[in-house]
């Protein structure tokens, strides 16, 4: 059977557990030759639809159980979201830190340079160590901003 390519047959096509055809839809079939035909090789199969009796509603535990399973799958999409977040704030942050870090090495360097050589060495190992440490506290803080994070969030959605 080739669908028809109206419309008003893909709204019919939709709404099928419904047992009576809109007055629109018995307009448009006097009108469509082509939804007709459709629609009378497909009305057996609608009828037995209509035949069937409703499933039994899910019992209250496999409801609780499924809602549950739902709520921990959002939950691990979250903490995964978020955890791509604040790895993406790392990897931005952490070239950053780099860049503004060997710009003030490279311009006390300078500085120091012609005063002392030996100073502006101090200078620039100090400036290392504390490049490292500020790169160091950066990343790893990443995980305690995620559980952070995720708690707050967690407790939102209890």
């Amino acid at each position: 059977m080739k669908k028809p390519s109206c419309p008003e047959f893909d709204e019919w096509l939709e709404r099928i557990p419904r047992r009576e055809l809109s007055p629109a839809f018995r307009r448009h079939l006097e009108i469509c030759e082509e939804c007709r035909r459709s629609y009378e090789e497909l009305k057996d199969v609608v009828h037995l639809l209509h035949e069937e009796e409703a499933p039994a509603p899910l019992p209250p535990e496999m409801l609780s159980r499924m809602a549950a399973s739902v709520r921990r799958t959002a939950a691990e999409r979250t903490k995964t979201r978020l955890i791509r977040k604040l790895v993406g704030v790392g990897a931005f942050c952490f070239p950053l830190i780099v860049a503004i870090n060997g710009l003030w090495a490279v311009l006390g360097y300078r500085l120091l340079a012609g005063l002392s050589p030996t100073l502006a060495f101090i200078y620039v190992i100090f400036l290392a160590v504390a490049a490292s440490f500020m790169a160091a506290m950066l990343i790893g803080s990443l995980p305690l901003l995620a559980a952070w994070s995720f708690k707050g969030y967690k407790e939102k959605t209890s």
